[in-house]
């Protein structure tokens, strides 16, 4: 148990800040051809993180790293619970949106449900066979807030990995990772800043204005969702 613990919190780390993924500029001169996107939404219910980068306890070894992972997992398990992920929903409001915004641009987008438990990225393999779009847009999400160490103020964060695939061939026609709020050093993505309300001294701030934390997650999906729609604007 103890170990899945450390595995899950390292996974989130990894997710936060890690090496760069694949990027490809949509082709708008290549691509007139495309009218129809389904636009992919997990029902999973959704959970927002806690991650501390600079967390104490991964200084202490095997046993640190333990507690650390402990920590930040009965934060995330506080955070998701004080934000209600039945109100805040921000999967259902980022496909919502996206669908909504290329709709507005031309597109006939619609939403499309993948199967529980599909990994990000694999939207396109899960639907293809029963797809009667030109496209499938996937739309991998994290969220939650983030510290740079156990005294540094808490910052919302959002990564979407986003990708588009043609629906016959399965090539890539569009794939980036945009990022919200704080910043991962050395990260290369689309990078979209978070306003300075939502910036909260402690967890325990918080928790208090959780109101104002969710407002702070749905203004940076707001955001992305207008990205991804922009990016892909012919």
């Amino acid at each position: 148990m103890m170990k899945s613990l450390m595995i899950a919190a390292v996974a989130a780390s990894v997710l936060a800040g890690c090496a760069n993924a694949p990027r490809k500029a949509f082709n708008r001169e290549g691509a007139t051809q495309l009218k129809s996107v389904a636009v992919a939404e997990r029902s999973d219910e959704e959970s927002y993180n806690i991650n501390i980068i600079a967390h104490p306890g991964v200084n202490f070894g095997l046993i640190g790293g333990l507690i650390a992972a402990a920590d930040l997992t009965s934060k995330s398990n506080k955070l998701t619970e004080a934000l209600d992920p039945a109100q805040t929903a921000l999967q259902k409001r980022l496909s919502t949106k996206v669908a909504e915004q290329l709709n507005g641009t031309g597109y006939d987008a619609s939403i499309t449900f993948v199967p529980a438990r599909t990994d990000s990225g694999k939207a396109y393999e899960a639907l293809r066979a029963n797809l009667a779009t030109d496209a499938v847009l996937d739309l991998g999400f994290y969220g939650g807030y983030t510290a740079a160490g156990p005294g540094s103020d808490y910052l919302p964060y959002i990564r979407v990995d986003v990708i588009t695939k043609d629906v016959k061939s399965g090539e890539v026609l569009y794939q980036d990772v945009i990022t919200y709020g704080y910043t991962h050093q050395g990260q290369q993505t689309v990078h979209l800043e978070s306003d300075a309300r939502y910036r909260f001294k402690d967890l325990d701030d918080l928790m208090s204005r959780k109101d104002l934390a969710r407002e702070g997650l749905q203004a940076g999906i707001d955001l992305v969702a207008t990205q991804v729609a922009t990016d892909l604007k012919r």
